[in-house]
């Protein structure tokens, strides 16, 4: 028994760190003290405190925002304007699964059903990002080289491509 309550344990915890950190290419790096808290898991009201619905709509303000930087700091030609917006469809797409699939997860009363709404999310999740994937490629594989640059930087986390060269 204590090893099955272990294994469920581990696997929200992964579950949970997952999803906090891999939240999409273009959606990721909020802004210190976004929501005006301290932080994720600081007290008062951070990422993680106040209304849920709130916390929605200004993730979806910030991916909006972020998505309109990209595409002005990529200049795109009207040839690759298709693949951009196919990008930008996946992504919303992928982060509207997420949601959605979050709330069937706290929604469920009872632990088998968390577990299943967990798989369900966690399937939605993988068709979403192979989709997300494949429209990145065909985006990437229109962009020039300067352009690819400009991408690769925008989406890395803050440090990641430091110093270091597209290839390394």
């Amino acid at each position: 028994m204590k090893t099955l309550a272990k294994s469920s344990l581990a696997m929200i915890a992964a579950l949970s760190l997952a999803a906090a950190t891999a939240v999409g290419p273009a959606w990721a790096q909020p802004e210190p003290g976004f929501e005006g808290g301290p932080g994720m898991m600081g007290g008062g009201p951070g990422m993680m405190h106040g209304d849920p619905q709130q916390r929605w709509e200004k993730m979806q303000q910030r991916h909006a925002q972020r998505m309109q930087e990209l595409e002005k700091q990529l200049n795109l030609k009207s040839d690759q304007q298709a693949a951009w917006k196919a990008f930008k469809d996946a992504q919303d797409a992928w982060a509207q699964s997420m949601h959605t699939g979050w709330q069937a997860w706290q929604g469920a009363p009872h632990t088998p059903e968390r577990f299943d709404a967990m798989a369900k999310l966690m399937e939605q999740r993988l068709s979403s990002v192979k989709d997300l994937a494949q429209k990145a490629h065909a985006l990437y594989d229109s962009l020039d080289a300067q352009q690819k640059t400009t991408l690769d930087q925008f989406t890395a986390r803050p440090g990641r491509l430091k110093g270091k060269g597209q290839n390394q």
